[in-house]
């Protein structure tokens, strides 16, 4: 790492609200005015499923609480999700074939583009207002790429050894890592380590999580729990 973990400052964020999931296996977040989507997947562990998996996109709508089905896919994409103001990405990999990242329309839910991702186990996806992110744990490294053809124009190293969940804040990213369970703070402009959530308040080592930021508070959840929490972070 960068920086030693005991040098780090520690964050802290406080749960304001509580989000039931259909079922465990949320792998990815993405939100708009409306809501958000919920990327949910039968592909619950860390490393590259050895058997098939069911992947589905729902739409949840913040004003009733519920969720509708937009897609299914069978062992396609199954991990990270970012949303661009049109169009939805999602990451992963048929059994055996290279990585992907695929464009959704959330109108048709058509898969109009496929790019090849960087590095072969990618997390979480996000998009920063101009370019989409993706994580790879492989690599450990954030990619920025250019959502046309895919071009990476930055690369970034992660806080640690196993990053998962991303998110952005629209000054910050948050990344989750599942070698040490936690989640780290980087400036967004430099890619510099600038703190880690309390281990009295986020410490899940092993586990895939995800992050997302929906305007005003960070959630987080993981692939084994049915729920997703909302905390709101203190400066």
């Amino acid at each position: 790492m960068a920086r030693d973990l005991a040098d780090l400052p520690r964050l802290v964020i406080s749960p304001v609200d509580t989000v039931r999931l259909p079922s465990p296996g949320l792998r990815g977040l993405a939100f708009d005015e409306g809501g958000a989507w919920f990327l949910m997947s039968t592909h619950r562990g860390l490393s590259a499923p050895d058997s098939a998996f069911t992947a589905t996109l729902l739409r949840w709508d913040s004003s009733t609480g519920s969720a509708d089905t937009l897609l299914t896919e069978e062992a396609s994409f199954e991990t990270g999700l970012a949303y661009d103001g049109e169009f939805l990405w999602a990451a992963g990999s048929l059994l055996g074939q290279p990585s992907l990242i695929y464009q959704i329309d959330p109108a048709t839910a058509e898969i109009p583009l496929t790019l090849p991702t960087r590095g072969h186990h990618p997390g979480g996806l996000v998009f920063d207002d101009e370019y989409l992110w993706q994580v790879d744990a492989d690599a450990r490294k954030f990619f920025r790429l250019e959502r046309e053809e895919g071009k990476v124009s930055r690369r970034v190293s992660s806080p640690s050894f196993y990053p998962t969940g991303l998110a952005y804040d629209g000054y910050h990213f948050w990344n989750a890592d599942a070698s040490t369970g936690r989640i780290y703070r980087l400036r967004g402009f430099n890619g510099r380590i600038d703190g880690v959530v309390s281990e009295d308040i986020y410490l899940r080592p092993g586990e895939f999580t995800t992050l997302g930021f929906d305007g005003e508070a960070l959630w987080i959840a993981t692939s084994t729990d049915s729920v997703a929490i909302r905390y709101a972070i203190h400066d």
